[in-house]
């Protein structure tokens, strides 16, 4: 035997292995994108039709698996650990919620939703501006989830009165807002909170494809029928229904298309499976 042809000939299967396997995760990679032409197609249709995108169209269209939640009922206990250490409190229950008192603040809470009111006797801050509001907010919750907390900035709106920030829970690298906290800070410091709890499971195990951000903002031009501007879309995963009966058991949760405009408080929710508004 030849052993040398026979060395050139493996040479040559491997060489041409991997070639084969560089070109189909290539030819798999592009896929999963919007290419450069098509988000440029995409931005030029759009703005004939009034639609106009001050950032970038998510890219990235890889199958996404469904995450469980689990309901999440907070009691007392639970209350008076996170909020009130060390502080005197009064118990009372008015129009079904559970409320209890301290001379700093007001818990009402039912469910797996908290509202707090904060007594606030503060000098006013003559320098407030957006990075000092942002300072009170990310302080307040480093101290309620500590500074390894697992809640990141999704958005922050700005008020009259001052500025609501919406920190959503990260699993994994995904956007859970099921599980949030809204701060409003005003020149005072932190005004209140409303935070809203859910229990992650994990993921389902079952992938399915989803809609490009092109399509998605597509379907959101035909939804409002009229000329916008959009500054910011984020992909977070959230209830299927509006239907709040449904999430007492065990829910799924799917991948939105969060779409924001400047005219606009809440954003625009698509569905990245169905390509549907929410």
């Amino acid at each position: 035997m030849d052993w040398n042809n026979a060395k050139k000939t493996v040479i040559i299967i491997l060489v041409m292995l991997n070639a084969f396997l560089f070109f189909a995760n290539f030819r798999e990679s592009k896929i999963y994108k919007i290419t450069p032409d098509r988000e440029k197609y995409a931005i030029e249709v759009l703005s004939k039709r009034g639609v106009y995108l001050y950032t970038d169209i998510p890219d990235e269209i890889l199958p996404l698996e469904k995450i469980s939640v689990k309901p999440v009922s907070v009691n007392r206990s639970f209350i008076e650990k996170k909020f009130f250490e060390n502080e005197d409190i009064k118990i009372s229950v008015e129009f079904d919620k559970n409320i209890l008192r301290s001379n700093k603040k007001t818990v009402a809470y039912k469910g797996n939703k908290i509202n707090i009111e904060y007594n606030q006797e503060y000098s006013e801050n003559s320098n407030f501006n957006s990075k000092k509001a942002i300072e009170f907010a990310d302080n307040m919750i480093y101290d309620i989830e500590g500074r390894s907390n697992r809640f990141s900035l999704l958005d922050t709106i700005e008020t009259d009165e001052g500025y609501k920030f919406i920190y959503c829970e990260k699993y994994k690298g995904h956007i859970i807002y099921p599980s949030r906290y809204e701060i409003f800070v005003n020149k005072n410091g932190v005004k209140s909170i409303d935070i809203e709890y859910c229990d992650i499971d994990g993921y389902t195990g079952d992938k399915s494809e989803i809609f490009g951000g092109d399509e998605a903002i597509f379907t959101l031009s035909d939804y409002v029928g009229k000329s916008i501007t959009i500054d910011k879309i984020e992909i977070c995963y959230d209830y299927q229904s509006n239907d709040v009966s449904e999430y007492s058991s065990s829910s799924k949760l799917v991948p939105y298309y969060f779409i924001y405009t400047i005219d606009d408080e809440k954003p625009y929710m698509v569905n990245a499976y169905t390509n549907k508004v929410k």
